[in-house]
């Protein structure tokens, strides 16, 4: 996923953890997307993706090499139509 960049200068492609099912009538999803920088001090509002898992598998399965934190307060969220 196309993820902007905070100036809004360009995008990155990123890696993304969705957060809802497919919403109204144009069937958008709200995503996050995934770094494997992982704050020292995580908020509440992060999601750590951490190895031990058991379901990092999945995440293994699609592309995850190192635990990851989707974070979910900064701003880095995107709506995208299925």
């Amino acid at each position: 996923m196309r993820f902007p960049l905070g100036d809004l200068s360009s995008a990155k492609v990123r890696p993304a953890v969705c957060l809802t099912e497919p919403i109204g009538p144009h069937k958008h999803l709200i995503l996050a997307f995934v770094s494997s920088r992982i704050p020292a001090s995580p908020l509440d509002t992060d999601l750590l993706i951490d190895c031990s898992d058991a379901d990092f598998a999945a995440g293994r399965a699609a592309g995850l090499i190192h635990a990851s934190t989707a974070s979910l307060d900064d701003g880095h969220k995107s709506v995208a139509s299925t």
